[in-house]
């Protein structure tokens, strides 16, 4: 039988941000056992360029932008930033 967790989401009344409540401890998820890294998933790595291609387009994303990624698994977006032009935080 698989743990049954519950699922408590609040959403902020003034801008309608909603987000879950973190229940569990960071090694009650990520144990000896996790095997998921998503920078060794091909159609993932696939999906990232594209979408990084994308925003740099849609957003304008220039030279003298800074790009930052936020609560990656482990940094799979930045990666087809880095050695670019552009500044990168992690």
């Amino acid at each position: 039988m698989q743990p049954y967790y519950p699922l408590k989401v609040f959403v902020c009344g003034d801008c309608r941000l909603a987000q879950t409540m973190d229940l569990l401890p960071h090694d009650a998820l990520f144990r000896e056992d996790y095997a998921y890294f998503s920078s060794h998933s091909t159609s993932w790595l696939d999906h990232a360029r594209t979408y990084v291609s994308s925003f740099v387009e849609r957003f304008h994303i220039g030279e003298d932008s800074q790009v930052v990624e936020l609560a990656s698994n482990d940094g799979y977006l930045l990666q087809f930033v880095k050695g670019s032009a552009y500044r990168v935080s992690e």
